[in-house]
């Protein structure tokens, strides 16, 4: 009859059976604490929460009561009365919190109630008057005392209503008014709640404001209720015991077996939810929020029923479950955590008070791809009994007792929130009749992302809380769009796997597969690259086509010459379609001749650079058999046949263009890059895929005969393939530029210059040190600077696109296998500013799909890259069992589709936003590098027993290798990357090797990434910068490979110095010293210590005796000088080049005489008059006749030398002389001579010169002593 009584109690319905399901009859998670709470106190018996989801039916419970012996139902008790009270757990955190953020309204619980009569305000006031009489919370403040949060309860608190009359109020005009309402509290100062009356002709609302240490949402209605019984005359119950007790109670119970579950928990690692983001995170949270809402019908929450009722969990699993698996999708991560609100009124005692009850649940969440939505929800089930059976434990103890590291930007152990709140069950809901909750929006988020679903008769209204900060609201519209579509999928067949489950309606489907793959595209699909090659032969034969160091050939001129190589390979190698030729040279046009040859001679030509290592020469000439091996200086050590390409003898035969033998499907070129079996693996590309790149009727670029390209990359990587024939095909010239040339920055921006290019192909890192090299310059002839091959930061380009706006910047994407490029991207001004690197739309005759499994995944959903169309290549020479693993059969249409690897996501607008590779495959300096190929190596290595590869970044967005070995004794690591070079290119060589004792695991048993030691060097023997080259040396080596304390003997390259950073090192050391370095000579001298002493040779092999200059109106400036007066120009006047000193004399000085030393001093020292100016572009200098350092002077009794130079030294103008200035303070006991100068007039070793002279000329009274 108890356990009967109870159910109608807390269920509010009459004539319940003993056989009747709790959950049957409307049960949820929070009525069963009210249960229970009603029970106990009924019966004296405390049953667990999992015992009412297991025992569900009156005749069961009843059953394990009668069973129980223990009696565990006490009173909350009464407390006396006292100055201070202890606060709850619930609270302390809050106080911390405001504490540490500041006054806001993250933490207001605010209200809008549309009143059905207009009120008497006095009536209300007098209402609210007697309510904070009544609740002792309400008058409650917060405090520090003895270092400890306390509350304190005051006898005089009054909340004063507010109201105001307008003539009308619209919605707009509610929120409004709502915003304006809302405002910060100060937790000292009670009563920590407002409240106002906003009246019109037609409505009244009432508008009320909470913080939330006061109360939680749950105490809402029961305020409102007393609040309406007050109103209407009626009297409140006098509380037996009020929140002061219920936090005394809280914090005195025993709860050590709850704190060891959860400690238990949140043992290993806490898994960060890894969502992809619109916005970076800010270093702080700001808690700018807003809400997006919508619908799900009432039909789909009856199926939310059945199925809970089928697996005996509640509605509230089935819906957590459902998040769950939404977010597993959109992170890719299996274990997520997910807080939820639970009540903490676990007493009887606390049914009708008001108070911060709530408690929040951190719950464990693990999906897998190939789990099905039933295994989900078996173990969210479970893990929410075990929640329930534990929710007495504070998540603010928790957060404490795990130690999680304090992060600003975000909240600890989760950042998203569910919430499942029943309407009709609301505890005092249907009680109150004084008005309804009018909807306003909110501009708060306490989280990343927080799902509120409100169950209702209509089914749940779904409020989707997001910040502002991270997300855009489309993004937002599409996650709630497919968490709908998943909640009728996984309802409709929960037996299925989650990768199985799309979350793609069939609208969004259609917009993927049609609108955002517009790609169709004519070309000619039969033709070969030689027929379009020669056609262009035949229409422009005087046009040049390709130079070299002042070398060049006409369009004519290369197609005879190739001609006639290719009649020498078919004639004596009998080469046939789909045979290899190996093709080994430095950039010379013989290289361009060579691979045209081979392609006119039927065959694919296949790249290797002369550098690799004889290991990988050999390995890739024994994987692909060539026929033959065309190659230039370096003959590799292998029994095929050799021709050389500068052996004139190879060019005799008939020059005519050769009988065509090839089919557009033929092979054109193999192109080796990194595999993971330790050995690089060959990607067959057919004429067919590179004719629709170049030739189809879509082309997104505007390319011209007159354009001028230049060939930046090496022809081993396949951006060359549209470098060499983007140029050719439409008639335009090639400049092919040394190595030398490229990998120097300044060397390759006065190319450009000079020979005018307008079609520039980058990988971003060397960009940004040309960026580097050319600062301020405007490169006029450009028109496309196209990226590839590594991500792009479009930020760094800022400073380069404010110079050169005329050019377009395009990003492109595209893997090996699908033909160089497979989107476009056009880089606008917008994108620069706000850092957008999407990667574009799909190219025209490419369709690219992003796929969860073989499941479409939705917009702004992560998924697998993969490529269908003409441009797919025929897959892996000698490699089937990769090849059918990555060349899949096309769900979508015909033909094959191949797998990236590559993890991207759909933006609302069809563009793709590249996220990073899903395996550990890295592009470094734009090529594609397998770690394992090279842990691999690392293991032939003796003495090395485990190796990791993994790839680091360093502060300038640059991708690097850093591996970590066991050894078996202590290594060099100098001598690893010598026995590295012997087997891998210098790009696969990593920067740094570090030693340690063991390879860090995570508790799953996967390498910890975060646990292994950054890479730090340290000098076997530091020594010093002794001179100021080397001190400027050293600094440039610690600010571009972002380390300290390095010793001058210590070389560039062992601390992970790279050609490309060596690229940057010259760079930055022609704006610190004025001489420019090859980058010829890093390699060579490599040390402070040898790069100092170069320097000085170079400097004193320049002297000459300097010869007085014959007067004129202005000078030009030296190379230091130059530098100066362009970063003053770019950062504008500041302290940065200030030189300057305090001396102090123990006698008094005499002002006079020292302005007179400082005159003859200044019509000594032209230098000292000298301005600076620019003149046709050019800066200059001019030397003022009359120019004056005034002496800045005064006497004081005490000075402070640090305040007083602080306030001397101040910024010049370099267009206003003099340079310099100078103040005498003088004190009863001593002189101090403040003396600051621009270093564009004087260095750190002119100015104790300077002080010199001054001195004797002060000491000769400013005569004309020399």
């Amino acid at each position: 009859k108890l356990v009967v009584e109870a159910f109608e109690h807390v269920l509010g319905m009459e004539r319940v059976s003993v056989n009747d399901n709790f959950f049957d009859l409307g049960g949820y998670s929070l009525n069963v604490i009210r249960l229970c709470n009603e029970l106990e106190k009924s019966t004296g018996v405390r049953l667990p929460l999992r015992e009412i989801f297991d025992l569900v039916t009156p005749k069961n419970i009843a059953e394990q009561i009668k069973n129980s012996k223990e009696n565990t139902f006490e009173e909350i008790p009464e407390i006396a009365e006292a100055e201070s009270y202890s606060i709850s757990s619930a609270q302390k955190r809050l106080y911390l919190l405001d504490q540490l953020t500041g006054p806001g309204i993250t933490y207001n619980i605010p209200l809008v109630i549309k009143l059905k009569v207009k009120p008497d305000n006095e009536r209300l006031q007098r209402a609210l008057d007697q309510l904070v009489e009544h609740e002792e919370i309400l008058r409650t403040s917060f405090h520090i005392v003895n270092g400890e949060p306390i509350q304190k309860i005051s006898s005089d608190a009054r909340i004063v209503l507010e109201h105001s009359e307008v003539k009308t109020a619209d919605s707009q005009y509610i929120q409004d008014e709502y915003n304006t309402f809302v405002q910060p509290f100060d937790l000292s100062k009670s009563p920590l709640m407002r409240a106002k009356i906003l009246n019109t002709p037609s409505d009244s609302y009432l508008f009320l404001d909470i913080h939330h240490i006061l109360c939680d949402a749950g105490s809402m209605p029961v305020m409102l209720y007393k609040i309406q019984e007050l109103y209407e005359g009626r009297e409140l119950l006098t509380p037996r015991v009020q929140y002061k007790g219920f936090s005394a109670w809280q914090n005195a119970r025993d709860i050590t077996e709850q704190a060891a579950y959860w400690k238990k928990e949140f043992s290993g690692d806490i898994p960060v939810l890894d969502l992809i983001m619109d916005y970076p995170r800010p270093h702080k949270q700001s808690f700018r929020g807003a809400n997006f809402r919508t619908q799900v019908e009432e039909k789909t929450s009856i199926k939310v029923k059945e199925l809970a009722k089928k697996y005996g969990a509640t509605e509230f699993m089935v819906l957590l479950s459902t998040f769950f698996s939404m977010l597993g999708k959109y992170s890719r991560q299996e274990e997520i955590i997910v807080g939820t609100p639970i009540s903490g009124r676990n007493h009887t005692d606390t049914q009708n008070m008001l108070g911060m009850f709530v408690n929040t649940l951190a719950i464990k969440g693990n999906v897998c791809a190939d789990d099905t939505f039933e295994d989900v929800l078996l173990r969210t089930k479970e893990k929410c009994l075990q929640a329930y059976d534990n929710k007495d434990y504070q998540f603010e103890d928790l957060v404490e007792a795990v130690g999680v590291k304090r992060d600003f930007s975000r909240n600890p152990v989760f950042d998203v929130m569910f919430v499942l709140q029943d309407d009709e069950r609301e505890s005092y809901s249907d009680r109150i009749h004084i008005g309804t909750r009018e909807s306003v929006e909110g501009s708060i988020s306490k989280f990343d992302l927080t799902l509120t679903m409100i169950s209702d008769s209509e089914g749940y209204k779904i409020d989707f809380e997001y910040s502002t900060d991270l997300f855009k609201q489309e993004t937002i519209e599409y996650m709630a769009k497919h968490f709908l579509t998943l909640i009728e999928g996984v309802l409709m067949s929960p037996e299925k796997k989650l990768q199985e489950h799309a979350m793609v309606d069939l609208y969004e489907e259609a917009k993927i597969l049609d609108e955002f793959n517009m790609t169709d595209a004519e070309f000619p699909q039969n033709m070969t690259i030689v027929q379009l090659l020669e056609e262009q032969a035949a229409r422009i034969p005087n046009s040049i086509a390709i130079t070299f160091n002042g070398q060049q050939m006409t369009y004519a001129q290369l197609n005879e010459r190739a001609n006639a190589l290719a009649r020498k390979l078919r004639e004596d190698y009998n080469i046939q379609p789909n045979d290899f030729v190996v093709i080994s040279t430095e950039k010379c046009l013989e290289m361009v001749v060579g691979i045209y040859a081979i392609l006119k001679a039927g065959a694919a030509y296949v790249p290797v650079d002369p550098s690799y290592p004889e290991e990988r020469i050999n390995y890739i000439i024994n994987d692909c058999k060539p026929k033959v091996v065309l190659c230039s200086t370096k003959e590799p050590e292998v029994d095929i046949p050799v021709m050389h390409l500068h052996d004139e003898a190879n060019y005799q035969m008939e020059c005519s263009n050769l009988v065509h033998v090839n089919h557009s499907s033929d092979l054109m070129y193999v192109i080796y890059t990194s595999g993971t079996t330790g050995r690089p693996k060959g990607v067959m590309v057919q004429h067919v895929n590179v004719v629709r790149l170049l030739k189809n009727d879509k082309f997104k670029l505007d390319l011209y005969e007159n354009d001028i390209w230049v060939q930046f990359h090496s022809y081993c990587f396949d951006v060359s393939v549209w470098e060499i024939f983007g140029s050719l095909l439409n008639g335009a010239k090639l400049v092919i530029p040394s190595e030398d040339t490229v990998k120097d920055g300044y060397a390759f921006g006065e190319l450009l210059q000079k020979e005018a290019v307008t079609i520039l192909c980058q990988v971003p890192s060397p960009f940004y040190a040309l960026i580097d090299a050319t600062t301020g310059q405007t490169i006029n002839s450009l028109r496309y600077v196209i990226f590839a091959g590594e991500a792009l930061y479009p930020a760094h380009l800022k400073k380069w696109h404010e110079n050169n706006r005329h050019c377009r910047l395009v990003n492109m994407y595209g893997p090996t296998e699908t033909t160089v490029y497979a989107t476009y991207r056009d880089i606008d001004a917008e994108a620069i500013e706000r850092g957008i690197s999407d990667i574009g739309m799909p190219l025209p005759t490419l369709k690219i799909y992003i796929l969860n499994g073989n499941e479409l995944c939705g917009i702004g959903v992560p998924g697998e890259v993969c490529i269908t169309g003409e441009g797919v290549s025929q897959g892996y020479l000698n490699r089937q069992d990769l090849t059918d693993e990555k060349f899949v059969h096309n769900p979508f249409g015909s033909g094959k589709m191949y797998r990236t690897g590559d993890l991207a996501r759909w933006l609302p607008n069809g563009n793709i936003e590249y996220i990073g590779r899903m395996d550990d495959q890295a592009k470094i300096r734009g090529y594609r590098i397998e770690p394992r190929e090279v842990e691999s190596r690392l293991l032939e290595l003796e003495g090395i027993n485990e190796a990791v590869v993994i790839v680091r970044e360093d502060k300038r967005n640059e991708k690097f290798l850093c591996a970590y070995v066991i050894t078996e004794t202590e290594i060099e690591e100098k001598d690893v990357k010598i026995k590295l070079s012997k087997v891998l290119p210098d790009y696969m060589v990593p920067a740094h090797i570090i030693s340690v004792d063991a390879i860090p695991l995570t508790s799953n048993g996967k390498l910890d990434k975060a646990s292994l030691p950054q890479p730090q060097y340290k000098s076997k023997e530091y020594i010093a910068p002794r001179n100021e080259y080397e001190t400027l040396i050293v600094q440039a080596f610690e600010n571009i490979l972002d380390i300290e304390k390095v010793s001058v003997t210590d070389s560039f390259f062992d601390l992970g110095g790279s050609s490309l950073k060596a690229v940057l090192l010259c760079n930055e050391l022609e704006k610190a010293i004025g001489v420019r370095l090859s980058i010829r000579d890093v390699f060579t001298l490599g040390t402070p210590e040898q790069i100092a002493g170069n320097i000085e040779s170079i400097e004193s092999e320049m002297f000459v005796a300097i010869e007085q200059a014959s007067a004129a109106e202005y000078y030009p400036t030296s190379s230091a000088q130059k530098r100066l007066y362009l970063l003053d120009e770019m950062t504008g006047p500041n302290i940065n080049y200030n030189v300057s000193d305090v001396y102090a004399y123990e006698e008094p000085l005499d002002k006079e005489r020292l302005q007179k030393a400082l005159d003859k001093l200044l019509k000594q020292e032209e230098i000292l008059r000298t301005s600076f100016h620019v003149v046709d572009g050019e800066p200059i200098q001019t030397i003022s006749p009359d120019a004056r350092v005034l002496i800045d002077y005064s006497e004081v009794d005490e000075i402070d030398i640090q305040t007083e130079y602080d306030k001397f030294i101040q910024p010049f103008v370099l267009s206003e002389a003099p340079l310099m200035r100078v103040k005498l303070m003088k004190t009863t006991t001593a002189s101090y001579l403040f003396v600051d100068i621009h270093h564009i007039i004087c260095d750190g070793e002119s100015l104790p010169v300077i002080l010199q002279q001054v001195n004797e000329f002060y000491e000769n009274d400013g005569t004309d002593h020399e």
